[in-house]
């Protein structure tokens, strides 16, 4: 039997994989051919930079970001087609697509007199799009008849994993816009206050309706926001709501104790790091200890607590806790009040056009990604199954003990 017709209809049709690859594809597009200003006809054939040299002077950092930016492309893309293709015609489709991308756009980028379309640019786009579609390729395969893969996914994963593992990959590139306190995401009022408060201040009309408008719904706007003294709980409080709500969504897409463990904790060191890079990149200093605040020491101290007594629920108690505490974190980032990292992050250091085209995807994809977490959440509950259930970081005959326990004490 083929592979297209061995896969079941809900893997065949994956309805959340063509809006994440067509906002993958909207992002990319939107930061190469920044700042969308300035066009003009080029003196030169728009295909010139395809003969020339290999530029002399190049970054690991460049390399690195030319490779991330096209790998979910390949990976979303790989996933699509892995109902109709088989492992070498994705990956042929893949390099396809990100070379055919890439070359669009960086011979676009020649009508624009700040961007410079590279060669190399276009093979590490190219690149990164077929290790994306690779990556789908080895851990999305099924079993041959005689033997199980070693990275075969039902071994790993969960029946409905697919979903939350986009959720908590786009938690991660939220980390890139530094926010205010560690792993924060979802802030809507301080963004609006600042704006508001820019348009009132930069106005020379204060009758116009926009002015007047902004200036009635600032005082309503500052009132959300909690005071001083508790930025220290509301920052504790959100670093754990978060570390449990991503820990329950990978348990919840993971089938075995071990990777569960092993997953929570390099998902959330990763977290930190990318946060951290993020801002050194801003700010021109690389200080991984400016996130270790006493909140988000006392966070990432009460978030394994609580995922750890979360964790032996009922896979539908799981989900409900992750909706709660993903609805919890939206409020207390809206109500948390600004403090010395907003203003670090106003004064950063200028950064390059296409980089500052970068980070403002970023930081929409922080502000909205919460949101999405509930709609996705919610769609889990409601396909609800129970093939999943007990503790994941102990044995479960203890908690098989326990219910024994308690169902006898209970017939007493």
């Amino acid at each position: 039997m083929s592979q297209a017709l061995s896969l079941t209809p809900r893997e065949r049709q994956p309805p959340f994989v063509e809006a994440a690859l067509a906002i993958c594809i909207c992002a990319i597009i939107y930061t190469t051919l920044q700042p969308w200003v300035g066009w003009r006809a080029p003196n030169h054939s728009i295909f010139r930079y395809l003969g020339d040299s290999w530029p002399r002077f190049w970054t690991w950092f460049d390399v690195i970001a030319n490779l991330a930016a096209y790998l979910p492309i390949g990976l979303l893309l790989a996933v699509r087609l892995r109902a109709v293709l088989t492992g070498a015609g994705i990956l042929l489709a893949c390099l396809a697509t990100g070379l055919t991308l890439s070359f669009v756009l960086e011979s676009l980028q020649n009508f624009l007199p700040t961007r410079v379309p590279s060669r190399l640019d276009l093979v590490l786009n190219a690149s990164g799009a077929t290790l994306g579609g690779a990556l789908a390729v080895i851990f999305l395969q099924r079993p041959h008849e005689d033997r199980e893969l070693l990275w075969h996914r039902p071994a790993i994963f969960g029946s409905e994993s697919l979903p939350l593992l986009f959720l908590v990959g786009g938690w991660l590139l939220a980390q890139f816009s530094p926010q205010r306190m560690l792993f924060e995401t979802g802030a809507l009022v301080s963004p609006l206050v600042q704006s508001l408060g820019l348009h009132v201040e930069r106005s020379l009309d204060t009758t116009r309706p926009s002015v007047e408008f902004a200036a009635a719904v600032l005082p309503w706007l500052s009132s959300i926001q909690a005071k001083d003294q508790f930025s220290l709980l509301i920052e504790t409080a959100s670093v754990t709501l978060w570390v449990s709500c991503i820990g329950l969504l990978l348990i919840d897409s993971l089938a075995t104790h071990r990777t569960r463990a092993i997953a929570i904790v390099l998902v959330l060191g990763s977290a930190f790091l990318i946060r951290s890079t993020a801002l050194g990149i801003r700010s021109g200093r690389l200080d991984f200890g400016l996130w270790i605040s006493p909140g988000a020491q006392a966070g990432m101290l009460l978030g394994p607590l609580l995922l750890l007594l979360a964790a032996g629920l009922r896979r539908r108690h799981r989900l409900l806790l992750a909706l709660m505490f993903a609805l919890l974190g939206i409020l207390l980032a809206n109500i948390l009040p600004d403090n010395v990292y907003q203003q670090q992050m106003i004064n950063a250091r200028s950064l390059p056009e296409a980089w500052r085209a970068v980070f403002s995807c970023f930081h929409l994809l922080a502000i909205v990604w919460p949101f999405a977490a509930v709609l996705l959440i919610t769609r889990q509950l409601l396909r609800h199954d129970e093939r999943w259930e007990g503790i994941p970081f102990m044995n479960e005959s203890l908690i098989d003990g326990y219910r024994r326990f308690t169902g006898r004490v209970s017939n007493v």
